[in-house]
């Protein structure tokens, strides 16, 4: 078994692990052909992807004795630490030094780049070139290591580990499953619900749906059980495991739960009618201003115009469900009207999807050109607007049928929407 499979997904960094391995463990091999092994490995990316992880399967499997540095003394006996450990690593070479956290070596706020325990660092780097000491950092946010220290020589290889594709989250999800001995629980509708999140994540749900199974004396750890530890631990909603605790919600008149009632189902409706499938879960009584949130499943960055005006209409969704409904847009969804803004403020200042005449705007320093900008944004923003109420109101069938189940439910998944929909269409 190699350490690698301790890894879950994430096979292209696997695949480049794996040849630095190689590399640690065959010098020779590579020294033979008059290539040089490389000095170091960043690995980077936000907390809870697995980079301490990763690193220590490279470790185990490079059969190198490793010396890990993690910042837990005061300045200057951390330097000293510093000192002390690649020494440590040269005497006991061929080794791997780890730094653990770099980017939290030094109490910098980006502007201090010349730190003494940056400086130590790259120091050390450089002296102990050619005596087999491979370099393994791990940094949460690189920008605030000085960039003369990440170059070539001295990290010569560089992976940005991000959150787990959707792939690879159903492979995690269906790895910390398996560590249960009794669960029935639906993978795909798990990853929807949590597609984008961290490993750590992950495996933090999946464990506190055990705990919450053995609260209510369930042998089994199932589906429900894994969605409400996915809206407690993640979304910050608790959902009553009796739901006759749930205050039923009169959506006939205009009141502030009737509001975040229709707002989250008219974020799910235009989900529904423009992304088919890509909502899943929409909830209310959440810890944020609104009251709910609707989640949709991760995409990928890269986006076209399509895909971003249906993300401005979708945002506009809540507030033209509401005016809809009751005659009035209400109060809150202010992020909302702000993720639009900006969407539309990129489209045209580095698309210029818009025309030519607002390009690079970014860059202006001129007030004129800021009023302009933004009567010409706030315009369009009214045309999305008024398309998404048009939207809704040709869909009324499918918003009303939303907003009555999450009346009822307070929570809602992706098959709610599809059976609500097929409903509606029969």
């Amino acid at each position: 078994m190699s350490a690698f499979d301790k890894i879950i997904g994430y096979d292209m960094v696997k695949g480049e692990l794996r040849q630095l391995a190689d590399c640690l463990k065959n010098t020779e091999k590579y020294r033979e052909m008059g290539v040089s092994i490389p000095q170091g490995l960043l690995l980077e990316g936000e907390p809870g992807v697995g980079k301490t992880l990763m690193t220590m399967c490279l470790v185990e499997e490079s059969g190198r004795k490793a010396f890990i540095c993690r910042k837990n003394q005061s300045d200057g006996d951390f330097v000293d630490q510093l000192r002390a450990t690649f020494e440590q690593a040269v005497q006991s070479a061929p080794s791997i030094i780890v730094l653990d956290d770099m980017d939290k070596f030094a109490d910098t706020d980006g502007r201090n780049r010349n730190a003494e325990e940056f400086v130590t660092v790259q120091s050390c780097i450089d002296e102990i070139k050619g005596k087999d000491v491979f370099v393994i950092a791990t940094a949460n946010d690189p920008r605030v290591v000085p960039s003369s220290m990440l170059r070539h020589g001295r990290f010569d290889v560089k992976l940005r580990i991000n959150s787990p594709d959707m792939a690879d989250t159903e492979q995690i999800i269906r790895h910390y499953l398996s560590t249960k001995p009794q669960v029935d629980a639906d993978a795909r509708i798990i990853t929807e619900i949590l597609s984008g999140r961290t490993s750590a994540t992950l495996e933090t749900v999946i464990n506190e749906a055990g705990i919450l199974a053995c609260y209510e004396g369930s042998a089994t750890i199932t589906t429900d059980h894994i969605i409400k530890s996915a809206l407690k631990t993640v979304f910050g909603v608790s959902i009553p495991s009796d739901m006759s605790m749930l205050k039923k919600i009169d959506l006939s008149r205009y009141h502030y739960d009737a509001q975040v009632i229709y707002h989250e189902a008219g974020h799910a409706a235009m989900c529904e009618i423009l992304a088919p499938g890509m909502a899943a879960l929409a909830a209310t009584n959440g810890d944020n201003k609104c009251g709910g949130f609707l989640k949709q499943i991760a995409r990928d960055k890269h986006r076209g115009l399509e895909q971003l005006e249906t993300q401005i209409m979708i945002s506009l969704a809540g507030k033209a469900a509401v005016d809809l409904r009751y005659g009035t847009p209400g109060i809150g969804g202010e992020s909302d009207f702000d993720f639009a803004q900006q969407i539309i403020r990129d489209l045209m200042t580095d698309e210029a999807i818009f025309g030519f005449d607002l390009l690079d705007g970014r860059y202006s320093t001129s007030d004129r050109y800021d009023d302009t900008l933004q009567q010409i944004i706030t315009h369009r923003l009214a045309e999305y607007y008024h398309r998404a109420k048009r939207l809704l109101a040709e869909h009324r069938d499918l918003l009303d049928g939303i907003a009555e189940a999450l009346a009822k439910k307070r929570c809602l998944i992706s098959d709610d929407f599809k059976r609500i929909k097929a409903e509606c269409a029969a």
